[in-house]
């Protein structure tokens, strides 16, 4: 996952494709999302994993920031925002959360573009 975003020439889609890919996973597997977004919040636990994602996430970010392409503003910690707040849509969701999660992506991801 990591690998094939830093190969994407785009950063812009390689990081919207990071949170494509982290929302699958909590839409799939409750347990991963838990333990995940709780690491990544609170900044304790799975340290590799959340520390991986949070190098990648800065440098796509920071390549997608010189080129234009998204909000000048936007932080890492803005990322880790809209994975813990995708918890909350698939958790309040119920059995349409996966229409719900694509509403969201929608909505979270048109608002990082500069």
């Amino acid at each position: 996952m990591h690998a094939a975003a830093l190969r994407d020439p785009d950063p812009a889609r390689a990081l919207r494709e990071l949170i494509r890919t982290l929302c699958a996973y909590q839409l799939q597997d409750r347990g991963f999302t838990r333990a995940y977004v709780d690491a990544v919040v609170s900044g304790h636990g799975l340290d590799h994993e959340r520390q991986q994602t949070d190098r990648v996430i800065a440098r796509l970010l920071e390549q997608a920031q010189a080129a234009g392409t998204v909000r000048a503003d936007l932080t890492v910690a803005d990322f880790r925002l809209l994975i813990a707040a995708h918890h909350g849509v698939v958790l309040a969701a119920g059995p349409d959360a996966a229409a719900d999660s694509q509403r969201y992506l929608s909505l979270m991801l048109r608002s990082l573009q500069s």
